[in-house]
């Protein structure tokens, strides 16, 4: 249909999508095939869920048959649950570097503030647990600005004010005396709001060019 020559071993153009004629001419492939493989981390990916839930079934049996008061195996279903998406999302994931870290930190926060509900809520997963993922997640952005996508850095303001918002949720938390530590909540949420009055003081007209293009100002 499209009227181009198709060097590789493919079934369909990659352009319009329709189905090719061979000619009877074997040709070698100029390009990797990708789609092998994708296909190939596919299995290892389903062999480690399979291998993950067959786990946790084994040491959820143990557990209950030795001690049914305290359900261990709920922390370690969760190590595994966080084993399973970490592959999934960041380290096989296409995604970008922010949100491959912005994924690995709230799935890490989670686990850990579900970890200390099933020990026994002792406050510490929101009390320090969730401020430092906050932290962590100001710091990824300030070295990816940094060194990473310099020439692109203002495209981080949006992931600041992302920030600011877990933020907001956390003062929420402090005003619901929920989090019953709030000094480090506190400090983070300082740290956070200098981060974004610094980037756009610093950023200058770079910065107000982006934020008014992102919320169409």
């Amino acid at each position: 249909m499209c009227k181009v020559d198709i060097l590789d071993k493919t079934d369909k153009c990659p352009l319009c999508n329709n189905v090719l004629e061979w000619d009877g001419t074997e040709k070698e492939n100029l390009y990797p095939n990708a789609r092998v493989a994708r296909r190939k981390y596919q299995f290892l990916e389903n062999v480690f869920l399979f291998a993950s839930i067959a786990l946790w079934v084994v040491l959820f049996i143990i557990d209950y048959t030795t001690d049914p008061e305290f359900l261990w195996s709920f922390t370690a279903g969760l190590v595994i649950i966080f084993a399973n998406v970490l592959l999934r999302l960041t380290i096989l994931g296409k995604s970008s570097y922010m949100a491959k870290i912005v994924w690995t930190i709230i799935i890490g926060m989670a686990f850990l503030i579900e970890a200390d509900f099933l020990t026994g809520y002792r406050g510490w997963g929101v009390n320090f647990a969730m401020p430092t993922a906050i932290l962590m997640w100001d710091i990824a952005i300030i070295l990816l600005m940094l060194f990473i996508n310099r020439r692109n850095w203002q495209s981080y303001l949006i992931d600041q004010l992302t920030a600011l918002l877990a933020c907001g949720v956390m003062l929420i938390l402090m005003w619901l005396d929920i989090i019953t530590f709030p000094y480090y909540a506190f400090g983070v949420q300082v740290f956070t709001i200098l981060m974004f009055v610094g980037t756009v003081i610093i950023g200058d007209r770079k910065a107000r060019e982006e934020l008014k293009r992102r919320f169409h100002v």
